[in-house]
């Protein structure tokens, strides 16, 4: 049986499933070709949840450019000679260390004086999808015609993929807000005894070491009711190999790229990584570079590597 890759998409609007399904494949096996390395045979699924949040997908119409709906970055092969691995600098590892410090006192702040509520209205202002993930008055349809509140929703989408390939070895590839949704829907699986077991999993793009995340984790899976639960932000149970967070310096959502000091060990002494790499997407539409880009992570030489070895590995 062949391997399995299961993506989750991120914040904001989409283009329609199939297309955006099939570049993050182009995106994968662009970044094996680069490293060099024949590209295997593997199952593919993107859990696509855009369509639960908005109406209308993107498009690539180019007579209506002018749409706000007109996806102005596309997919597009990536520069000769731009897939190059980033070059960690002892500039790197000091910030890492500045940055701990930072976020410690930031953990802290929000403990103690209750911020919460001052953040979510800079989430709802501008991160509608992460204040709609959060707000458990927010209810949208799922996929049978019920309410339910947004959280609920979008991890069972994830849930029930992974539960249909739990005889599988899988890897989980989540970006941008999808690594907040697959952090937390395998904390829940993990309480399952029949729970999948994730062969490797990786995060892109991850806001999971902004403090207000790491709170909402630490209330949710407490042991102590009513009070958040530091020692419970923790690699999930069910991550059995690794788990890889894979960050660009220059991302503005994933703005600590230095999560191994917030996350403890899972039993199995699983710790998260951290790598950070050179995201290359330029759109070719308008220009600009964005480093926060699936395309640009999923074919960097560092997350080519890590998908190599899952691929390759008995």
């Amino acid at each position: 049986m062949k391997k399995i890759i299961i993506g989750i998409h991120g914040l904001s609007n989409k283009p329609e499933k199939q297309l955006h399904s099939n570049t993050w494949i182009d995106s994968i096996n662009e970044g094996l070709t680069n490293i060099k390395v024949p590209v295997p045979e593997y199952d593919f699924y993107l859990v696509y949840w855009s369509d639960l949040l908005y109406k209308y997908p993107q498009h690539n119409d180019p007579i209506f450019y002018f749409d706000k709906l007109y996806d102005k970055e596309p997919y597009v092969k990536a520069e000769p000679g731009s897939l190059k691995e980033y070059q960690d600098s002892w500039i790197d590892n000091l910030k890492s260390q500045v940055s701990d410090t930072a976020d410690s006192l930031l953990d802290t702040f929000a403990n103690e004086y209750i911020v919460e509520n001052f953040i979510d209205g800079i989430l709802k202002d501008k991160l509608q999808d992460l204040a709609f993930y959060y707000n458990n008055k927010q209810l949208i349809t799922d996929r049978q015609g019920k309410k339910r509140p947004v959280k609920d929703v979008l991890r069972s989408e994830l849930l029930d993929e992974l539960s249909k390939h739990k005889d599988r070895q899988i890897m989980l590839i989540s970006h941008s807000m999808g690594t907040i949704i697959a952090y937390d829907a395998l904390r829940l699986a993990g309480k399952n005894a029949d729970a999948p077991s994730i062969e490797h999993f990786v995060t892109m793009g991850a806001p999971l070491g902004i403090p207000h995340v790491k709170m909402k984790i630490a209330q949710e899976n407490s042991r102590f009711p009513g009070k958040p639960d530091m020692e419970q932000v923790r690699t999930p149970s069910i991550v059995k190999k690794s788990w890889v967070n894979f960050s660009d310096k220059r991302d503005k959502i994933s703005l600590d790229t230095h999560i191994s000091d917030d996350y403890q060990q899972n039993l199995l002494g699983v710790k998260v990584k951290d790598d950070l790499i050179w995201n290359d997407y330029v759109s070719p539409i308008t220009k600009k570079a964005n480093p926060h880009k699936i395309f640009g992570y999923l074919r960097s030489p560092e997350v080519a590597k890590h998908i190599n070895i899952f691929l390759q590995e008995n």
